[in-house]
């Protein structure tokens, strides 16, 4: 009886195994080097990068970026694609 509450004992102090975090959700890069809004090219490393439905997107400036968030729709063919991307 003593063994096995020392047991019990032991057991309950041991740690419990590791639950594997599951990875956040990956944001796809941005795919285009035209703002979606205003159309201008933007060279890499410039701009503003924003994240909307798990897109990154590559908007000239922060007026913008304020315009893709405030009216997604308007910039964003269902799929993502800019509507002023080429076909």
């Amino acid at each position: 009886m003593l063994i096995s509450a020392l047991f019990l004992m032991t057991s309950a102090l041991s740690p419990l195994p590791a639950i594997p975090a599951e990875p956040a959700a990956a944001v796809e890069p941005a795919a285009a080097t035209v703002c979606p809004v205003c159309g201008k090219s933007i060279e890499p490393g410039q701009g503003t990068k924003i994240s909307l439905r798990g897109r990154e997107y590559i908007v000239d400036d922060t007026a913008c970026s304020d315009q893709l968030m405030t009216d997604p729709d308007k910039f964003l063919e269902p799929d993502g694609t800019p509507k002023n991307a080429k076909k």
